[in-house]
């Protein structure tokens, strides 16, 4: 067997976890190593390195999700995106939303670092599906009921290698929001269901336009 390690003494990290590497005159050992005595204790944390994320995102990443929910009850998701030059931004993938999940894809390959999806009428709490979707997506996820008022009716939380860090509205966001702009219709286009989507009464679009378009000057304050 090869050596792994010419120390006589040293930890090692393999696949499935660490080992203690031991060796003197007599032997040479690997050992699976459960603990580290002689290593100081650490905690897990997750530190955000880039600027607080601008409200008026979230404010208008509501908009869609709700405009979503009126046309097709379903939920729906949008992505967010950082750059150093950019700062941050949403892209709006093609997707395939039902009640209770949605299929998409990065059709544009944007390097994206988190999500923002619905629960329409739903607790925000991650779900099943939602821990299993963030098991390889690291980075930033928001779950929003669009039916709530902000930021109520929302949670935030940081992914990486499947360990969840929980935000607090303040802890994630710049602290002066700005006036959303209205939901661009080609996001809304990128939003296809399976069944036939249902026809809207006049009542009901115009119900959709008012939630669509209308600012809560609350946000403001």
């Amino acid at each position: 067997m090869t050596t792994p390690n010419p120390q006589p003494y040293s930890y090692l990290t393999g696949r499935d976890g660490h080992y203690l590497f031991k060796k003197n005159e007599v032997f040479s050992a690997l050992v699976r190593a459960s603990q580290h005595p002689d290593h100081p204790e650490l905690e897990e944390f997750f530190q955000l390195n880039a600027p607080r994320i601008p409200f008026v995102l979230i404010e208008q990443a509501t908009r869609f999700l709700r405009a979503v929910y009126h046309r097709h009850k379903t939920e729906a998701i949008l992505l967010l995106t950082y750059t150093a030059e950019d700062g941050w931004g949403l892209y709006i993938p093609r997707q395939t939303p039902s009640t209770l999940h949605v299929d998409y894809e990065n059709d544009e390959r944007r390097r994206v670092v988190g999500s923002i999806h619905s629960h329409p009428g739903m607790s925000t709490s991650p779900s099943c599906t939602d821990d299993e979707d963030e098991t390889e997506f690291d980075g930033i996820h928001f779950i929003i009921n669009p039916l709530d008022v902000l930021p109520h009716g929302m949670t935030a939380h940081a992914t990486v290698n499947g360990s969840r860090f929980p935000f607090k509205p303040d802890e994630i966001f710049s602290s002066v929001p700005q006036a959303a702009e209205d939901v661009p219709a080609e996001w809304l286009a990128k939003v296809v269901t399976r069944a036939t989507p249902t026809l809207l009464t006049k009542k009901e679009e115009e119900s959709l336009q008012e939630n669509l378009f209308e600012f809560d000057e609350r946000f403001l304050a």
